[in-house]
C-alpha cells in the first residue's frame, strides 16, 4: 500500500523537490467557493424564515385589533345598557309621579271640598243668586229686602219667592 505525500524529499536541492510538489499535488476533493454549511451558517436567517415572522407578526396585530374591537364593543353596549335602565327608572319615577299629581288634583278639585274648607275655616258662603221680582207695588222695602237676601238674612229658594 502506498501513501501519497509521505516520501521523504532531500533537502539538498530544497528549490527543485518544492517545484516538485507544488506541480504534483492535486486536491483530491474539489473546493467550490461560497458553498457548504458553513456558508449558510454565515448567511443568517433565510428569507422564508422572515417572510414567516412576518406573517406570524400580522396575524398577531389582526388579532389584538379584532379583541380591541370588541372590547370597546362591549364597553359601548354595557353603558348603552345602563344609561336604558336609567332612562326606565326616571321613566317610572316620572309616571308614578304623574299619576299621584292627578290624584291629587282631583282631590283638591273637588267643589264639595273647596266649599267645605271656606265655610268651615274660613267663615266663608256662597252668594245666593239675586232675584229681581217686577211687581207694579212701588213698595221700595221688600223689594230691597229680596234683592239682598244672603245666608245672614235667612235662606232664600228662587222657587219659593214667585208671585
Amino acid at each position: 500500500m502506498r501513501y501519497d505525500f509521505s516520501e521523504a524529499y532531500s533537502l539538498d536541492d530544497f528549490g527543485d523537490s518544492s517545484q516538485r510538489y507544488a506541480t504534483s499535488t492535486s486536491p483530491s476533493f474539489d473546493v467550490i467557493e461560497g458553498a457548504g454549511l458553513d456558508q449558510q451558517a454565515r448567511q443568517g436567517v433565510s428569507a422564508q424564515f422572515l417572510q414567516h415572522v412576518r406573517l406570524a407578526i400580522a396575524i398577531a396585530c389582526a388579532v389584538l385589533t379584532i379583541g380591541f374591537a370588541r372590547i370597546t364593543l362591549s364597553a359601548a353596549t354595557v353603558s348603552s345598557l345602563q344609561a336604558n335602565y336609567a332612562l326606565e327608572d326616571q321613566v317610572t319615577t316620572a309616571q308614578d309621579l304623574n299619576n299621584d299629581l292627578r290624584v291629587c288634583r282631583s282631590v283638591l278639585s273637588n267643589g264639595s271640598r273647596i266649599e267645605r274648607l271656606a265655610t268651615q275655616q274660613y267663615g266663608m258662603y256662597l252668594a245666593a243668586p239675586e232675584v229681581l221680582i217686577a211687581s207694579t207695588d212701588t213698595d221700595d222695602t221688600d223689594m230691597s229686602a229680596i234683592v239682598n237676601a244672603g245666608p245672614s238674612a235667612g235662606t232664600t229658594d228662587c222657587a219659593n219667592t214667585q208671585n
